[in-house]
């Protein structure tokens, strides 16, 4: 048998002979040990140990003319992977280990190895004409997937059973409640990505099909492998779904039953068992015809899971700072008349009331999405979106006029802020933030906004030249977006009451959605209620601007006095008064700046 049993190593440090000779013999060992039991299938042509896992069974793969799938959950990493040539009238396969494990004294080896012949040995009890249904890589209806999918978990079934009769102790099992997590976690990416306009409406809903059932079949074949634990590591009493899951589990187990007794293939129970988990989650799985698949969706993806799972979501996050904020303490504590805490604590506690919870806006339910955090003296905003046209302009729109918004709040206190705008990945409960989104803002903020302004990411602006002129220009950002002479982008905090208003107001009440599809319907009338909300916000900062400018300009020029032996701060301050010069057509700026409207236009030109 140790011709069977193949090392292949690429880092000259594990190939060794006394890694060769010890992989021969626990190999060959365990292989004679499968003999002695029974199991041992003459088609098992290799058993390959690597250091290079990945690649070699992805070579073999090439050979063979199949596709495989390599798991990298990390919860479940793969140890082993057996590969088929996909032929039924003369089977081979090649069974690999990644050699990282050898050396592991905790890890299962016997269990493993055996498990995987055995998992070979568990073709036998699948009829053939349901094995030919595993040859295709696209089944077209659910009754195909199920027959696909159920010959893995029928297998696992009976590997498992059978491994318990032979060996005395098993594989410890995994915490069912983790598979599931992983489940709800993939599935609201995958909802995420069927509301992107990166492909036209099929491909969007072949994507999400594909992914959708790998992860169910992921999801039930550890489920079944597993199945023999305790009760702690089931899944929790207070999950609503637990009762549907072990019914499926259920059906798997009977279908298994009917394998072994040579009954009829029957996937029907199964598969209702599978439609009624599915529409839990609100996914409807219905057939149209014999050979074209349809999902329905009622829901809104953005309200999957909310404080259920940890979990990132794509993000538009704002980060801010105060400028000098280590002075503005230092002034707090020599002078006993300072009042910059106070009017730090004001400005944030307005800026809070007005911009998220203020009642007299609308419903406050509709901004359930809208994260706001501060801690020292930062000020994070976010707010989720799916990557297309509408929804990516719609909710990057809403954060713009809250930001600039909040930055009118604190420079009439004197408070100037700094800041940046990107987009990723972002998790926040009331104890950490986890985001890259907020790494990429944070970086903007910290190494590229130097002036007191909030600059926007390349990556948005990319996203925003790529759509149409007519749906930038509806939204305002033509002229909400400003170009500095280095085309860097930043947003205009003046202006509101003189554009946003009326912009908003043509955008929210000219908005048109496919009234037959629910999920429509429900956007509609929460982006509207958005609306409302920003519109009154609106009304209530910017009806004294022209004046606070003024205001504004003159707290300006007493930084600039104040600060005059310092030329690094000094130079923030110009550059943001002659900002304003430029916004107020003042013929003595120096700075040349242009609204984003300019730039659409150059590019029409050329």
């Amino acid at each position: 048998m140790e011709s069977i049993v193949q090392t292949r190593f690429v880092n000259d440090y594990f190939n060794t002979e006394e890694n060769i000779k010890g992989v021969k013999e626990l190999y060959s060992s365990i292989i004679a040990k499968a003999i002695e039991f029974g199991i041992w299938d003459e088609s098992i042509k290799a058993i390959v140990v690597t250091d290079d896992f990945t690649n070699e069974v992805e070579k073999q793969a090439v050979v063979w003319n199949i596709k495989t799938y390599l798991s990298k959950e990390k919860e479940y990493s793969v140890a082993s992977k057996v590969l088929f040539n996909h032929k039924l009238e003369s089977p081979e396969y090649h069974i690999f280990f990644h050699f990282q494990n050898f050396y592991n004294d905790s890890f299962p080896h016997i269990q493993i190895v055996i498990g995987q012949i055995l998992n070979v040995l568990a073709n036998k009890i699948i009829p053939n004409e349901i094995r030919q249904y595993k040859l295709k890589y696209q089944p077209s209806t659910l009754e195909e997937f199920i027959k696909v999918a159920s010959t893995d978990w029928c297998k696992a079934v009976y590997s498992r059973d059978y491994l318990s009769k032979l060996l005395i102790t098993p594989i410890p099992p995994m915490n069912h409640n983790s598979f599931l997590i992983a489940f709800k976690r993939k599935l609201k990416r995958y909802l995420y990505d069927h509301n992107s306009d990166k492909f036209d409406k099929q491909q969007r809903l072949d994507n999400f099909w594909h992914s959708y059932f790998e992860s169910l079949n992921i999801l039930f074949l550890r489920v079944v492998e597993n199945a023999n634990c305790e009760s702690a590591l089931k899944i929790k009493d207070d999950e609503p779904s637990k009762e549907l899951i072990y019914n499926v589990v259920y059906e798997i187990g009977e279908l298994t039953k009917k394998c072994l007794e040579q009954e009829q293939y029957d996937v029907t129970p199964l598969e209702e068992s599978i439609k009624k988990f599915s529409a839990h989650f609100e996914v409807f799985l219905e057939d149209e015809s014999d050979h074209k698949f349809r999902i329905t969706l009622t829901k809104d993806p953005k309200d999957y899971f909310i404080d259920e799972i940890v979990e990132t979501e794509p993000r538009i996050i704002c980060f801010m700072d105060i400028l000098g904020f280590s002075e503005l303490i230092n002034e707090y504590d020599t002078d006993i008349t300072s009042t910059v805490l106070q009017d730090i604590q004001e400005s944030f506690a307005l800026a809070k009331t007005q911009l998220l919870e203020n009642k007299n806006l609308g419903n406050k339910e509709a901004l359930r999405h809208m994260k706001y955090q501060t801690f020292s003296d930062n000020i994070c905003i976010s707010i989720p979106y799916f990557d297309n046209e509408h929804d990516f302009l719609t909710n990057f729109n809403l954060l713009s006029v809250y930001v600039r918004g909040f930055q009118l709040i604190m420079m009439s206190k004197a408070i100037f802020m700094r800041g940046g705008i990107s987009t990723g990945s972002y998790y926040a409960d009331n104890n950490i933030i986890f985001s890259k989104g907020l790494v990429n803002a944070y970086h903007l903020e910290s190494k590229k906004a130097i002036y007191p302004r909030v600059i926007i990411d390349n990556s948005i602006m990319e996203k925003i030249f790529s759509y149409r002129e007519e749906k930038v220009k509806s939204f305002g950002l033509d002229t909400s977006i400003i170009l500095d002479w280095e085309n860097v982008a930043f947003l205009n905090p003046f202006g509101l009451g003189n554009s946003s208003v009326k912009q908003l107001e043509s955008v929210f009440n000219s908005l048109n959605f496919e009234e037959d599809e629910p999920l429509s319907k429900l956007m509609s009338s929460f982006t509207k209620t958005i609306g409302d909300m920003t519109i009154g916000l609106l009304k209530n900062v910017s009806s004294q601007e022209k004046a606070g400018l003024v205001s504004i300009k003159d707290k300006i020029i007493e930084n600039i006095y104040r600060h005059q032996k310092n030329e690094n701060i000094v130079s923030k301050y110009l550059w943001l008064l002659e900002f304003i010069k430029w916004f107020e057509s003042d013929e003595t700026g120096k700075l040349k700046f242009q609204f984003l409207t300019e730039r659409i236009n150059k590019q029409e030109n050329k």
